[in-house]
């Protein structure tokens, strides 16, 4: 393999591995925050509060639970993860098959995530 080729293949896969970290990142950081947003609507808190107790060591799932309110919090956050990958698919960001891809595991993960408490939010 001559220098040239080599060069042109560590260009390319630093490249992959450059949007790998940063589309992971994206989706993350986006998913705790809407989370949040979700969560603190639903329990009629602002996210400031929800924070804290969090901090205190309560989890947003027993929060939800004591009021009968995990279903509507699933069915709102897969509405609004919907929402999101439908943007990035407009924007070009995504490919439909890939947003189908995201959506399936979030709402497998979610899923999963009612039928047992999560571990705590740190910070």
């Amino acid at each position: 393999m001559s220098k040239k080729s080599f060069i042109r293949i560590f260009k390319i896969v630093f490249i992959l591995i450059a949007f790998s970290i940063n589309f992971s990142s994206f989706t993350s950081a986006t998913n705790v925050n809407i989370d949040l947003t979700v969560a603190s609507k639903i329990l009629s808190i602002s996210e400031d509060d929800l924070k804290r107790k969090l901090d205190e060591g309560k989890s947003i799932y027993s929060m939800l639970n004591v009021k009968g309110k995990i279903d509507e919090f699933k069915e709102t956050l897969l509405s609004e993860i919907k929402s999101n990958l439908d943007k990035d698919i407009k924007s070009g960001r995504l490919t439909k098959e890939k947003a189908d891809e995201i959506y399936k595991l979030k709402e497998s993960n979610i899923s999963s995530w009612a039928e047992k408490e999560p571990v705590k939010l740190n910070k």
